[in-house]
């Protein structure tokens, strides 16, 4: 309404915010989105440095990793300087493209007052309404550029959460009384198609009855037991509990009856209490201790600190693998268990503290479905039957 051909100025102008924001943001959030993923890199490296400090000192790596750490460090500032430059240039080029169309405006303007078509009162007033609209599309654009380090983590945010969860199918099934009598039917599976690590796997293991596998390291013995905790699917065949198809069971109700005593042990870092009460929180401080006794580490447990609530370090450091492992064995004794999983529950354990367990073991497993996995002939003693694991095949085995 005051100048048509100054309106049309200005206009042409504001596209260059647009443009300036296509041009710099997506670059802003991929140089954000690097900076973190180096961020993370640094800091993993650093704990896993940490972590491993005993073998990193035994084969003198120190000066190595050493340089490795600075390496990523060097990494990492390096990144963060091109992000925070960039995001300098993002914010003065915003500005500069501000300025630019103020004065150009303010060009024109004066020679429209030179050509006397404009009076100076109307040249004030398009000048400050251009002002504001300048101003404002500036710090719209400014915005747009601040967020894209939040962008940049949102984006990492929705990758984990894209990650396929666990499904069960509609109506799952929670078997009802349960008995606890496991079937694998042909049971097949392999990683890599092409590479069976079970082939054909063919077993009945009854209600109560405890079966060992034996075999060589690699042959597909926890591979198995991860079948049976509904962690893999099985690439043909199937596993029955109870007659049914262990596809069709609920998972958390199955994992709810199961206890696994395994090799690979993860203890936390808190309590001894808490650490063998994880499986069933609600147990009271005397069945968490009739556990450890059973378990053969209630002695132990005194000779701590602070007992039971003694704070045993991340991964449980401050422990022995022994200790954790009779720790991980109490666990399975205070959830009690309708399955029970031995995934090679004394490979840390020294022959006579094995021989102790036996006897707690043979009680653990007493009128359980139990899947021993071992290498040691003293918990074969335990087994009902016996199976070698062998090319991806279960040979039953005679006992002596």
């Amino acid at each position: 309404m005051i100048d048509l051909k100054l309106t049309v100025i200005a206009i042409s102008i504001l596209p260059a915010f647009f443009l300036l924001n296509y041009l710099l943001a997506g670059r802003l959030r991929e140089t954000s989105y690097k900076e973190r993923e180096t961020h993370a890199k640094t800091y993993s490296d650093i704990q896993e440095v940490l972590s491993g400090v005993e073998t990193v000192k035994s084969y003198t790596a120190e000066k190595r990793e050493h340089q490795r750490i600075i390496t990523t460090v060097q990494e990492l500032i390096n990144t963060r300087i091109r992000r925070i430059v960039l995001a300098l240039f993002s914010r003065y080029s915003v500005r500069m493209v501000q300025l630019f169309s103020t004065l150009v405006v303010m060009w024109f303007g004066v020679h429209e007052i030179w050509k006397n078509r404009i009076s100076i009162g109307d040249y004030v007033a398009f000048s400050t309404y251009i002002l504001f609209i300048t101003s404002t599309v500036s710090e719209v654009s400014l915005f747009h550029l601040m967020i894209q380090p939040a962008m940049a983590s949102l984006q990492r945010v929705r990758e984990i959460f894209q990650i396929a969860p666990e499904m069960d199918v509609p109506h799952a099934l929670k078997p009802h009384p349960f008995r606890g009598e496991l079937v694998f039917q042909n049971l097949s599976y392999c990683y890599e198609e092409g590479r069976e690590v079970l082939k054909e796997i063919n077993l009945s293991i009854k209600p109560g009855e405890r079966v060992a596998i034996i075999g060589p390291t690699g042959a597909g013995k926890t591979t198995l037991v991860n079948l049976v905790l509904k962690f893999y699917t099985p690439t043909s065949g199937k596993i029955l509990l109870d007659g049914h198809d262990l596809r069709l069971i609920n998972t958390g109700w199955l994992r709810e009856h199961t206890a696994v005593v395994s090799q690979d042990i993860f203890i936390f870092n808190d309590s001894v209490e808490n650490n063998i009460r994880y499986g069933k929180p609600g147990a009271t401080h005397e069945e968490v201790v009739e556990a450890a006794i059973l378990a053969q580490i209630h002695e132990d447990i005194l000779t701590l600190p602070e007992g039971y609530r003694t704070i045993i370090g991340e991964r449980g450091t401050r422990l022995s693998a022994g200790q954790r492992q009779r720790i991980s064995i109490a666990r399975a004794f205070l959830k009690n268990p309708s399955i029970l999983i031995l995934d090679e529950p004394t490979s840390a354990l020294d022959m006579e503290t094995e021989r102790a367990l036996k006897d707690s073991l043979r009680h653990l497993t007493e009128n359980r479905t139990t899947l021993i996995i071992t290498h040691r002939e003293t918990l074969l003693e335990i087994a009902d039957r016996v199976y070698l694991l062998e090319n991806g095949r279960l040979i039953e085995k005679t006992l002596a």
